[in-house]
């Protein structure tokens, strides 16, 4: 078995001796963690201030915060809450950091929870005088 030659060039030589630039990284990362913590502190508090969510099984499920470094490469931090998922029915708002790219947060519907919502949604698009991304369905802004 041949030995591998490995060859770092200058930039990555000098990356993997600076141990900074990871730990600022790690401090970001946990950042954006904390924060959606307190994120979802609000939501849970908004929900329990309203009486008709406050009793909504959807709401029972605990929010889930994950984190990851290989999104297409890149680290991300996710909020889901709150979180309902099956084979056929999602429901779930989900805020995301993807470093380098964006923070966004999406309405997620499927199955039960998309005809359930599909009035309301067409509404909001008819106040708004329809969807300026067309070319994006499932895109609300």
């Amino acid at each position: 078995m041949s030995k591998a030659k490995v060859r770092l060039s200058a930039k990555e030589q000098e990356l993997v001796v600076n141990a900074d630039w990871i730990l600022t990284k790690n401090a970001i990362i946990q950042k954006v963690y904390s924060f959606f913590g307190q994120i979802c502190e609000t939501y849970q508090a908004q929900v329990q201030a309203n009486p008709i969510l406050a009793n909504d099984p959807v709401f029972a499920i605990a929010p889930k915060i994950s984190k990851g470094d290989q999104y297409e490469g890149l680290p991300w931090v996710m909020l889901d809450y709150p979180r309902v998922f099956s084979v056929q029915d999602a429901f779930a708002i989900r805020t995301f950091f993807w470093w380098g790219n964006q923070m966004s947060i999406t309405l997620q519907l499927q199955g039960k929870y998309q005809q359930f919502y599909s009035n309301a949604i067409q509404q909001y698009f008819s106040l708004r005088a329809g969807n300026p991304h067309a070319q994006y369905p499932w895109y609300v802004c």
